[in-house]
């Protein structure tokens, strides 16, 4: 199942997390969609933004174990990766377009972007056990959610000199209008992902046995295997459920914990706005805050994390999440505030590359990318429900501190959940599924 471990592809693979991160960080969460709300929509209704994102999040609960499922079947892992890989550059190309009163193109742009992104992670984590082994996955999956931060924020700041700054002025050596900063800063970042991510297409070299289909041979693309795809989906579910039990614990775990992941990083500047009055540039800083702290967390817990095991390092973040939670609910003054934000950035690392490292280990061959596909389903299916208890809990208090109580609801959960994980049973279950596989292939040949 894994290859011997190859510096080359490492790094390859990591500059992929380093190219992508600045789609989410650009787009979805610090300036477009601020731009969205200012400009786009004339009167700053932030109910529609929502709601494409709520959209989204349907769609890639559903597309996710579905193409994960094709490329598994298929054998085409960077050809689905790719495909989806340029859809996601394509559209973020086109959002130069909308302007004020083009709110419905917009959403539609960004949902088929977004949910291209978030495909594009199902393929992309697939790969993880085919350039790692099981003693350093943790490492190397530190070490690509670390450079993916990094990437986030070098990005960040290259568009904030580049096109935002200066506020009220032209940009980029004074070519760029103030009405135009942000939609040219979309070809920027489609750019940014398009250069960086060329290395894994170019550089990134998969065992023949993994360019097989499941069942050892390249099968087409077509109206046939999309319905045997449904139906080996319904029969992967039923297999998770009882033969690789700890993967289904660690799915439904994650249910929980992610989705208080989301609200953190959804509602934290609105957060640290609302309470404690931070002004827009300090919201920046903010962002920027959390990606350098994350990048840290994500790449030296993963040398931690290779000694003490995913499961205890997901338990550890979980617990100390709890504590950072009620800092941040309880904090009179900016200062303890801070003190939460950087933790919650060194904290956030760790927690989603040893879920991914984890899930890796408990991957059997040749499933990578269908059980990965799983994965980002569990981390989309219930994603509105954490903002949604947010919003239930504001709507009735009116208070933002007891808003932000919503997240130890589920990070309670969760964290009560992985107690029915168990690391060594997700390993030899692993084992046996390999076992099972080369069988099939010898009784074929």
């Amino acid at each position: 199942m894994f290859m011997r471990y190859n510096r080359r592809n490492v790094i390859s693979w990591a500059l992929y997390d380093f190219a992508n991160n600045a789609f989410p960080t650009l787009i979805i969460t610090f300036v477009y969609a601020v731009y969205f709300e200012r400009v786009v929509t004339p009167d700053g209704a932030k109910s529609q933004w929502a709601l494409a994102m709520g959209i989204g999040a349907v769609l890639i609960a559903i597309l996710s174990p579905v193409m994960g499922a094709m490329a598994d079947a298929t054998g085409r892992r960077k050809q689905f990766l790719l495909g989806s890989t340029l859809t996601c550059i394509v559209f973020t190309w086109l959002l130069y377009f909308p302007r004020e009163g083009d709110v419905l193109m917009a959403l539609m742009i960004v949902v088929i972007a977004n949910v291209a992104f978030e495909v594009c992670n199902v393929f992309y984590n697939g790969l993880l056990p085919e350039i790692a082994t099981r003693e350093n996955m943790g490492r190397i999956s530190g070490f690509g959610w670390g450079v993916s931060y990094i990437g986030g924020l070098l990005c960040l700041t290259a568009v904030l000199i580049l096109f935002i700054k200066p506020d009220d002025g032209p940009s980029f050596f004074g070519l760029i209008q103030p009405e135009d900063k942000v939609p040219m800063m979309n070809f920027f970042v489609g750019g940014w992902y398009l250069v960086f991510s060329l290395p894994l297409f170019f550089f990134l070299k998969l065992p023949k046995d993994s360019l097989a289909g499941i069942d050892g041979q390249r099968r087409p693309v077509n109206a046939a295997l999309i319905r045997i795809t449904f139906k080996e989906l319904y029969q992967t579910l039923r297999l998770i459920r009882r033969r690789y039990r700890q993967i289904f614990n660690l799915l439904v775990a994650r249910l929980f914990y992610n989705d208080g992941l989301v609200t953190i990083f959804a509602f934290g500047g609105i957060y640290a706005q609302r309470v404690f009055d931070f002004s827009t540039s300090q919201v920046l800083i903010f962002g920027i805050v959390i990606n350098i702290a994350a990048g840290i967390g994500a790449i030296g817990f993963g040398f931690l994390e290779d000694r003490i095991g995913s499961r205890t390092t997901i338990r550890l973040s979980l617990i100390a999440f709890i504590a950072v939670a009620l800092l941040a609910i309880c904090a009179p003054s900016q200062s303890l505030f801070w003190v939460a934000a950087v933790m919650v950035g060194v904290l956030s690392g760790p927690n989603q590359s040893a879920s991914r490292s984890l899930m890796a280990k408990f991957v059997p061959d040749r499933r990578e990318n269908e059980f990965f596909g799983l994965f980002a389903f569990s981390g989309k299916a219930t994603a509105f429900l954490s903002p949604l208890t947010w919003y239930l809990l504001y709507t009735a208090s009116g208070n933002y501190r007891v808003a932000m109580g919503s997240v130890l609801i589920f990070f309670t959960a969760g964290l009560v959940l992985l107690g029915r994980v168990d690391e060594e049973k997700g390993f030899a279950d692993s084992a046996a599924g390999e076992s099972s596989t080369k069988s099939l292939d010898e009784s074929t040949e």
